[in-house]
This record gives C-alpha cells, sequence and structure tokens, in this order.
C-alpha cells in the first residue's frame, strides 16, 4: 500500500497492490488499452472492472497530466465512441520513483498511425506474454522493450560509399524457452506500419545485418542468436498481403547485393490485425503463417 501525500490537505489517495501492479505495467509498455491491462492481470471477461480502476487511475477524465495514468482517445476520423488509450500519468512518478523526464501530454500531438504503432507493440508482446504465461509449453524469459534501451551501441555500416556509425534498436526483444526442447529463442521483433519506402526499409535491414552479425549484439543480449521477425498491419487484409510480399521482396534484394543468401533463414514476416491479435497469437506462435526470404511456402515460427 503506498499512500500518497496532497499539498492540498486532502485524503491520501492510498494505492493497492493491483493498482501498483497497473502502473508498473503501463510504465513497462509505455501505452496500452483496457485490453493489456485485462490480458496481463485479470482474468479473462473483467474489461469492465478494468475499465473502472483504470477511470479511478486517471481521476475519470481526459488529458489529465496529474493523474497516475494519462487517458486519451485514439484518433480517428471515424464518428462514436472511440478506444481510449493510457499511459503514465505525472503522479505515479512518486509511486515507481521513475527518474527520467517524462511528459505524458506528448500524446496529445501524435498523430494516428504513430500511436497505432506503439499500441500494437504493446499488443504483441502483452500477447505474447498472456500466450506464454497460460501454456506450459513456453517460457517468456525475457522482455526488453525499445524504451528501455538506454545509450545503444553503434555498428558501423557503409552508406553510398561512406562509413557511417548507425544504431539499431529493436521495436522489442523477446526471448522465448520451447520447453518440450529446451531450446530458446530470441526474437527481434519490428512492427511494420508500411510507412518506409523501399530505399528507407533497405536501408535498416542492412543496419540490423550490421548489428546482428557484430560483437556488439551478443553483448547487448548476451547471446547470438537471433530470429529477425516483421509483423505488418494493414487497412485490409489486401494491403497487408501486398506489403508482406513487398518487405520479401526487399530484404531478399539486400541479401542478394550482399551476397549473404545465407542469412535469410533469420528473417520471419507475418501479417497481424490490431483488432484481432489476441485471438491471432496461438497461430503465431504454433502455426506456419511465417515468411522467408526465398521460401515459397510458409513456416512455423520456431522452425
Amino acid at each position: 500500500m503506498t499512500p500518497l501525500s496532497d499539498e492540498h490537505g486532502h485524503k491520501p489517495f492510498i494505492l493497492n497492490d493491483k493498482e501498483e501492479r497497473i502502473l508498473q505495467a503501463v510504465h513497462d509498455l509505455e501505452c496500452v488499452t483496457v485490453q493489456e491491462i485485462a490480458h496481463l492481470l485479470f482474468a479473462t471477461g473483467s474489461r469492465s472492472y478494468v475499465r473502472a480502476i483504470l477511470a479511478k487511475l486517471c481521476g475519470g477524465r481526459d488529458y489529465d497530466e496529474q493523474a497516475f495514468l494519462f487517458r486519451f482517445p485514439l484518433p480517428r476520423a471515424t464518428k462514436g465512441t472511440k478506444e481510449r488509450v493510457y499511459c503514465l500519468g505525472a503522479k505515479a512518478r512518486e509511486v515507481l520513483a521513475v527518474e527520467d523526464y517524462y511528459r505524458p501530454s506528448k500524446f496529445r500531438y501524435l498523430s494516428y498511425s504513430p500511436i497505432l504503432h506503439d499500441l500494437t507493440l504493446s499488443r504483441f508482446v502483452t500477447a505474447v506474454t498472456w500466450y506464454c504465461t497460460t501454456h506450459p509449453d513456453y517460457d517468456l524469459v525475457e522482455t526488453r522493450m525499445c524504451y528501455q534501451v538506454r545509450n545503444p551501441p553503434t555498428v558501423p555500416v557503409i552508406t553510398k560509399g561512406k562509413a557511417t556509425q548507425v544504431t539499431a534498436i529493436p521495436d522489442a526483444w523477446l526471448c522465448i524457452e520451447r520447453m518440450r526442447d529446451g531450446r530458446a529463442y530470441p526474437l527481434w521483433l519490428e512492427i511494420d506500419r508500411g510507412t518506409e519506402n523501399r530505399q528507407k526499409f533497405q536501408q535498416l535491414v542492412r543496419n540490423k545485418l550490421a548489428f546482428v552479425k557484430s560483437p556488439q549484439y551478443e553483448k547487448t543480449f548476451n547471446t547470438k542468436a537471433v530470429l529477425l521477425c516483421y509483423v505488418t498491419t494493414g487497412a485490409t487484409p489486401e494491403l497487408g498481403d501486398i506489403r508482406l510480399h513487398n518487405m520479401l521482396r526487399w530484404t531478399e534484394e539486400v541479401l542478394s547485393e550482399q551476397d549473404q543468401q545465407q542469412w535469410s533463414s533469420l528473417f520471419r514476416f507475418s501479417t497481424i490485425a490490431f483488432k484481432t491479435l489476441y485471438d491471432q497469437a496461438p497461430t503465431l506462435l504454433e502455426e506456419p503463417v511465417w515468411y522467408k526470404p526465398d521460401v515459397i511456402e510458409p513456416v512455423a515460427l520456431f522452425d
């Protein structure tokens, strides 16, 4: 139980253990919806209860920076009730002893696409966490979000004939152990929203390859192993499939130009839908729904 002082002399707001765990989860993921908290900390079917707790923590208001949670509607052009997004509020800093400078209001000025990217990242990580927790054949050994990477290492890359130092940070890095054979699978996760053109995407692939082949990767993640996993969303399934095809082709071109086709086995590409991601989690971990740059037929993630 954590009492928080009130500068106006009002009765202090005392957080219980569950509320503190909610704040920690929001801090770790940076932004969430009701579904992420429900899957992480509550039984299935408890969304109304979770929504009531979150409303309490945000003071029942949108855009209140001084509450425990900062709540705002997901910016969309459609009419009707908009889904609420939650990130850490200023008052939670004292509870969690957050020392880094943090302004929750930054989300107020972001557009739909970057917010949905961050929410999709949170939902994917939560879906994997939830699935590994409820299925004894898998154990999520470690999770590192991009927000938690401090002072990322740099590696040299040749760009247009010039040597430059670049950083390569995954959206998330997950290490999953499959219990039946004891094998660990480190996943370098990238959420793709189709915002990068061919030139930009291919340069980022080159940067990632340079990093995972360097000693810096093992030093950072304590392993040489990696699967470079890209999941892409689309406004429609057809657009998602087109983007998937393009990413596969662009990656194959990079591997070919560098004469490194043997590295294609490190790549996995698949499509996801934000709204149904929790339903997709078993399929993503168990079924052959991933593609490699040089393989026509889909493969399993842990192929």
